[in-house]
């Protein structure tokens, strides 16, 4: 529809997908040829006297962890249940080590029609241990389940009425301490040799809050949609149809971001 109006569609313009998509770019243009990219986020949300609750939508948090995840090898997306595939990931400080879920997410789908020599995508989050633990019970209650259900002659969604009753995000605004940071790993071959380029960028909770009244996860995903929503209208994305984080011009795109407070950090890595 977008390509016959002569018009572009922005999808995916967020933090993950979005910024994460970007720096994947951006590390592979900095390779002769990009063998791997994988996405880890890493959040260390706490809000006191909570120990179930999520920064975004909670339905997307409940989806997320009730679906299998999607991973792409040797050129085709396969599935593994759901949080069944895990490691702990080094973030860089003041985050640190988490325990990580491959999940379902676009970049497993984007990365590998943006990076064509890709061999491995995947996407891999932190979710806090009480979380993973109340998922696998609520999977086998089924309340995860998208399906209606019949409840006094009202047909509700189980999963709906799980998220009903957490707490709403807007809710927690000023009470949320951590960090949250996404890293972009890619890997692959710089004049023969082995290398690793890893970008990142985050924000605190507490800095969020105090320089735009929301959460860090929140303006991280928001400035992701302004920076490609800035770049069409300026002219800078010309293509027509849906435009997929990974059309964009990642140098370009770094620098809006660096402009609204979010800094990106880089090493590359011998390996």
């Amino acid at each position: 529809m977008c390509s016959d109006a002569g018009i572009a569609g922005l999808v995916g313009m967020g933090q993950e997908p979005g910024i994460s998509d970007v720096f994947a770019m951006h590390g592979a243009s900095r390779l002769d040829r990009a063998d791997e990219a994988h996405v880890f986020d890493g959040d260390t949300a706490a809000v006191e006297g909570l120990e179930l609750f999520s920064v975004w939508s909670p339905v997307d948090l409940l989806d997320e962890m009730s679906v299998p995840a999607a991973v792409f090898a040797d050129g085709r997306i396969t599935f593994v249940p759901p949080l069944s595939e895990s490691q702990t990931y080094d973030f860089p400080e003041p985050v640190g080590p988490l325990t990580v879920y491959k999940t379902n997410h676009d970049e497993t789908y984007f990365l590998p029609m943006g990076i064509k020599t890709l061999k491995k995508a995947s996407f891999s989050i932190h979710i806090d241990r009480a979380w993973v633990e109340a998922a696998t019970w609520l999977r086998k209650l089924g309340l995860l389940r998208h399906d209606p259900v019949d409840v006094r002659g009202a047909r509700v969604r189980p999963l709906d009425v799980i998220a009903a009753a957490l707490p709403a995000p807007v809710d927690l605004l000023g009470r949320i301490r951590g960090h949250a940071y996404c890293v972009v790993e890619v890997t692959g071959l710089k004049v023969g040799r082995r290398k690793m380029v890893r970008t990142w960028s985050g924000i605190s909770y507490a800095e969020a809050y105090a320089g735009h009244g929301t959460n860090a996860t929140a303006y991280m995903v928001g400035t992701g949609g302004a920076v490609a929503t800035e770049m069409l209208l300026d002219g800078e994305i010309r293509e027509r149809g849906l435009v997929i984080p990974e059309q964009l011009a990642p140098d370009r795109f770094l620098e809006r971001l660096r402009g609204k407070g979010l800094q990106v950090h880089e090493e590359i890595i011998d390996l």
